[in-house]
């Protein structure tokens, strides 16, 4: 599996991730819309077969509805923020950018354990609530997505959103820690890092 990084610089750099696996991808948080991504790709055969949600607040999902629109894709999101999808308050369209606003298409909501398969990969989903309450962290061969679980340089994700928790976030962080030390970590903001340094 091969994963490509693109961070826009509007509403906080939210990162967007690009897996894919011969002639199949997926598209992990989507800040960034379709044309960006196919138009640094030198093979333009690529299909995009998910696109998912480490969880649903807007600078995560600011362009799903170009991706859903524009490709063939399965919309993904963790069974337990599947409602903040359409709910500006809770996915902050509201208190950030004073509008009504979301995802109101078709999606799965996925839980604890399901996997997820595109080409010849999986990404495992891993409830990580605490964030918000429907977090999920994705993990692959060699490495992990977390969304705004945790970050690199110590920091971790705010509680203080509707649906954060606390307890329920250093519990799922906990959870990351006890993972394979050298995995690598991709975040919803900032460098990748590796579970063994968040450690510290």
């Amino acid at each position: 599996m091969e994963v490509f990084s693109f961070s826009p610089k509007e509403y906080f750099g939210s990162n967007t991730y690009l897996c894919r696996c011969g002639s199949e991808g997926v598209i992990i948080d989507p800040a960034v819309d379709y044309k960006t991504v196919y138009g640094s790709l030198k093979d333009k055969s690529l299909k995009i077969k998910y696109v998912i949600l480490t969880h649903a607040h807007f600078d995560h999902m600011l362009y799903v509805n170009d991706w859903e629109q524009k490709t063939e894709c399965e919309i993904i999101v963790g069974k337990n923020d599947s409602f903040s999808l359409v709910n500006s308050d809770y996915n902050l369209y509201k208190p950030f950018l004073g509008r009504d606003d979301g995802y109101f298409g078709p999606y799965k909501a996925v839980c604890d354990g399901d996997v997820i398969e595109f080409g010849n990969s999986r990404l495992k989903v891993i409830e990580t609530p605490g964030h918000t309450e429907g977090s999920i962290s994705l993990l692959g061969d060699g490495c992990i997505f977390v969304g705004d679980t945790v970050f690199s340089a110590t920091s971790v994700g705010r509680t203080d959103f509707p649906g954060g928790d606390y307890f329920k976030l250093q519990s799922s962080i906990r959870k990351i820690l006890s993972l394979d030390e050298s995995l690598i970590l991709y975040p919803g903001h900032g460098e990748p890092t590796t579970v063994r340094s968040i450690k510290i």
